[in-house]
């Protein structure tokens, strides 16, 4: 078995992708890795975006780029409470998907941790509405969090400062750039 690829440097990752080369897995996660480092710059992570907007990007870098960005940060152990699972919506005009799929999974015995944005661009994102709820608390505490998706089966919450930070940095940039719509970017 040959070991594993050296991940790219950034500007290799940069470079490879302009020229419409695919960049393997691993270096899409380094690339990202040293973006959340401060290694690459916010202007190398902006042209990243713009080239997977424009281009697309392979499952397997979607994943080591949802990897570098979860790893950002603290992770929750809910496993231990049976079935869990998380709802995103896709922030488009009118996404109502969270709402309607995040009752309906606690119904169905999946306790639902979901962490959620504010409206990016010009639309209201999944907090937004529920802010218009009395009463609804945007920001729990994660043992507050976590205690809700025990007891109650369900859990959404501003996403908490240390819960892949990288994520609500990203979006932040990709809202200043434009490029909030590319699928690739989204799933991770």
């Amino acid at each position: 078995m040959p070991p594993p690829a050296v991940p790219l440097a950034p500007i290799e990752v940069l470079e490879r992708a302009a020229r419409g080369e695919e960049v393997d897995a691993a270096s899409v996660g380094g690339f990202v890795t040293a973006w959340i480092d401060g290694v690459a710059s916010d202007a190398q992570m902006a042209a990243w975006c713009g080239m997977v907007c424009a281009g697309g990007l392979e499952a397997a870098g979607v994943v080591e780029m949802a990897r570098a960005l979860l790893s950002s940060g603290q992770r929750l152990e809910l496993g231990p409470l049976g079935p869990v699972g998380s709802v995103r919506g896709s922030g488009a005009v009118g996404d109502s998907v969270p709402l309607v799929v995040t009752p309906l999974a606690a119904a169905l015995g999946v306790r639902v941790a979901a962490t959620a944005e504010p409206g990016v661009g010009h639309t209201g994102g999944l907090l937004d509405k529920l802010a218009a709820i009395p009463g609804f608390t945007a920001d729990l505490p994660l043992d507050r969090f976590v205690r809700q998706v025990r007891d109650v089966g369900v859990a959404v919450s501003g996403a908490a400062a240390t819960l892949a930070p990288a994520d609500a940095r990203l979006l932040a940039l990709r809202d200043q750039t434009g490029t909030l719509r590319g699928a690739a970017l989204v799933a991770a």
